[in-house]
């Protein structure tokens, strides 16, 4: 009896010592999430703010670029699991540690709309971007940007750059006569609106388009065969901010389509005010 709970308990140990070095060896064979690649990042505060994430990847190391308003800050970070932490220089923004209202600049105490400089000179903030990855793979987290003694911070979710492609919809089909007036421009993605005030001239358009966040743009494109194509350009925050637009005449006197940034590619809608 001795000699048989002897032989169980051998094999019974035995058995350990395969498992666990087998255990081990498939977590060193698990490779870590690729987040290598060009990612929409929208910052959330009291609106969303459109920027975008660039990753290179080796093994769990990662470096990239947090490009803003056209304005690239360079970022370096480590991916452990499904976590990451990248670290860098940028622009001062979010809200103070402890406090709700979104918004409100990390170099300041009133609310604002979006990033602001750490410093009239032109000082950056550190800047944390910490994040996961999702189940369905996109990222999400939280931002920090600290000066001085200041900390704010600010909320972010972040998906793939894939092809937008114009709405089924959005067939071609015989443009108004003028587009001479006043119009909404909606920045999907952004969940942002700008008013915008159109002349028309043949198939030259020009006008402004304003919001609270970007400011009045000076809008200039064309329009030929239900086609509308046109550029807005501006500064917001100190940094120049140009948009592309190209989209087609809907059947229900709508227009819609892509547009290129340097915050990545967007969709927009553009519909004639109400009078």
């Amino acid at each position: 009896m001795k000699l048989s709970r002897s032989i169980a308990t051998l094999a019974f140990s035995l058995g350990c010592l395969v498992a666990i070095p087998h255990d081990a060896t498939a977590q060193a064979q698990a490779k870590p999430s690729s987040l290598a690649g060009t990612w929409n990042m929208s910052l959330i505060g009291d609106h969303v703010i459109p920027v975008a994430l660039v990753l290179e990847q080796n093994g769990t190391a990662l470096q990239g670029t947090f490009i803003m308003m056209g304005k690239d800050y360079p970022v370096a970070g480590e991916l452990t699991g499904t976590k990451f932490a990248l670290k860098g220089k940028g622009p001062a923004f979010g809200r103070p540690a402890g406090d709700h209202a979104a918004g409100v600049a990390a170099g300041g105490a009133t609310p604002a709309a979006g990033p602001h400089r750490a410093s009239p000179t032109g000082a950056l903030a550190d800047m944390t971007i910490n994040g996961s990855v999702n189940a369905n793979g996109d990222l999400a987290g939280e931002m920090l940007s600290k000066f001085e003694e200041r900390t704010g911070t600010i909320k972010w979710t972040a998906e793939r750059l894939r092809e937008r492609k114009a709405p089924a919809d959005a067939v071609a089909s015989s443009a108004p006569a003028a587009m001479t007036g006043k119009w909404t421009l909606t920045i999907v993605e952004a969940q942002l609106q700008l008013a915008v005030d159109l002349t028309q001239a043949g198939s030259k358009v020009t006008g402004t388009a304003t919001s609270d966040h970007l400011g009045t743009m000076t809008l200039e494109g064309t329009l030929a065969n239900g086609v509308l194509k046109f550029t807005t350009a501006g500064s917001a925050g100190g940094q120049d901010v140009r948009l592309e637009y190209s989209g087609k005449y809907k059947a229900d006197g709508t227009f819609a389509g892509d547009l290129t940034s340097p915050m990545g590619a967007m969709t927009w809608t553009l519909a004639s005010m109400k009078k």
